[in-house]
C-alpha cells in the first residue's frame, strides 16, 4: 500500500505535463489481459473502453497493442473522450502515415491497407479540430523506441505531398498550441500519409 502511495506521489511530481496518478495493479493487468491476447470474449474490449476512468490506461493499451490483432480497438482508443493526444499521435505514427503519401485518396489505396488509411486521417481531421484536449503523455515521432517515423525527405519530394504541420510535433504541450512544424524543404502540405514501415494492416 505504502509503495503504491508513493509511485502516485512521484506520477503527482514528476509525471510531466499534469496531475497523472500512476495506474493501479488492477488497471494495468487488464490492459494486459487484452493486449496479451488473453481475452475470453470480444465484450472483455466493449467492457474495458466503457470503464475507462484513466488516460493512461488508453495510452498503455496503445503503447502494447499489437497491430497484427487488428485496428479497429485503435480506433476505439482515439476517439475515447479520455484519449490524450500524446496517446493519439503514437498510434498515428505506428499506423505509418508516410506509408500512404503514395496515395491522393483513399480509393487508390489497396483495399486491404483502406481501413488503415481511414484511421490516421481520422486522426490528422481530430488533431486539427481540437479534440484531443490533453497533451500529457510524451511522444516524439522521431524518437519512438529508437526510431525515426517520420517519412524521408526523399519521399515528401517523390509524391509532392507532406502529412499535416501539427503531426510532426512532440508531446507533451497544451494542445491547442499553434502549428510551428519543422521546414520539410519547402515541399506543400497535404492531407496524405507517409514511410514504408508497416506496423499493421
Amino acid at each position: 500500500m505504502l509503495s503504491l502511495l508513493a509511485a502516485r506521489l512521484l506520477s503527482l511530481l514528476f509525471g510531466g505535463g499534469g496531475a497523472r496518478m500512476a495506474l493501479s495493479p488492477e488497471q494495468r493487468k487488464r490492459v494486459r489481459r487484452l493486449v496479451d491476447d488473453r481475452w475470453e470474449t470480444e465484450d472483455e474490449f466493449d467492457q474495458f473502453f466503457a470503464s475507462v476512468t484513466d488516460p493512461e490506461e488508453l495510452h498503455l493499451f496503445a503503447k502494447e497493442w499489437n497491430w497484427d490483432g487488428g485496428h479497429e480497438e485503435l480506433r476505439k482508443v482515439v476517439r475515447h473522450p479520455l484519449c490524450d493526444l500524446g496517446t493519439a499521435l503514437l498510434v498515428y505514427w505506428r499506423g505509418s502515415p508516410g506509408y500512404y503519401l503514395q496515395y491522393a485518396s483513399r480509393q487508390e489505396a489497396e483495399p486491404y491497407e483502406r481501413p488503415v488509411y481511414g484511421l490516421v486521417r481520422e486522426i490528422e481531421r481530430r488533431v486539427k479540430r481540437g479534440a484531443f484536449k490533453t497533451a500529457n503523455f510524451r511522444y516524439d515521432p522521431r524518437k519512438d523506441l529508437g526510431s525515426d517515423m517520420t517519412p524521408s525527405r526523399a519521399e515528401v519530394k517523390r509524391y509532392g505531398r507532406d502529412l499535416p504541420a501539427e503531426m510532426y510535433l512532440p508531446t507533451p504541450r497544451k494542445a491547442a498550441e499553434p502549428n510551428a512544424a519543422p521546414d520539410r524543404g519547402g515541399i506543400k502540405r497535404s492531407q496524405g500519409s507517409s514511410s514504408p514501415r508497416r506496423r499493421g494492416r
